[in-house]
């Protein structure tokens, strides 16, 4: 039975492999193979590893590393103000890292950038509380935002689907119309060929008449 164990993880950063081995045992060590060569210092391959990773010891330990079964209190834990470790640390680092390379973003500007969207969404004649446009005789012509122009466009439909049924209303009644004069029409034809054959007869008797 041997009286050490051994470990050893392989990653890539940049297409560049590293491979990371440690001992434990009476005789420990660690050591870093790197495209540039083999490391074995120990603050040299720490050095390294701080460089080429993301993250340090604590978050890989904590979350990349932990099992399933304690990832719920890992995450339980970073989301807590209150307690502090390793891994949550290093995370506000890195965040705090990636908005200073970039020269952060300042709260005024976000603010600024928000209500900026809102003036063009909303425009000058919007009432947002009211959620109709501001008062006015008529329409507003210019500055409207796409909430007003949008608010337009939907009363006219409105106008529109109006007029339609109302011309649907009017085609209804003029259909029924249409029934009860074309029926009324039939009987006066009808009324007139009963009295033309009359008409025809007392016609005749006249003639008589006169003869």
């Amino acid at each position: 039975m041997g009286d050490y164990a051994d470990g050893e993880i392989t990653f890539c950063v940049e297409n560049k492999t590293y491979v990371l081995k440690k001992e434990w045992g009476s005789d420990a060590r660690c050591t870093l193979s790197t495209p540039d060569g083999i490391i074995r210092d120990q603050k040299k391959i720490k050095a390294v590893l701080s460089e080429v990773l993301l993250y340090g010891e604590g978050v890989y330990s904590n979350m990349l590393f932990s099992s399933q079964r304690n990832m719920e209190d890992s995450l339980r834990t970073i989301l807590d103000a209150s307690k502090k470790n390793d891994a949550k640390q290093e995370i506000t680092n890195a965040v705090t890292q990636a908005f200073s390379e970039g020269d952060g973003v300042a709260a005024d500007a976000i603010e600024q950038a928000i209500n900026k969207k809102i003036e063009e969404i909303s425009g000058k004649h919007w009432d947002i509380e009211r959620n109709a446009p501001v008062r006015k005789a008529g329409r507003w012509s210019n500055e409207r935002g796409e909430i007003l122009k949008v608010y337009y466009e939907l009363e006219d439909a409105k106008d529109i689907l109006n007029n339609i049924k109302g011309l649907e209303e009017e085609s209804d009644i003029a259909i029924a119309d249409f029934g009860k004069k074309d029926k009324e029409a039939s009987l006066a034809t009808a009324a007139y060929e009963n009295f033309r054959s009359f008409a025809d007869v007392l016609t005749l008797q006249n003639e008589r008449k006169k003869r």
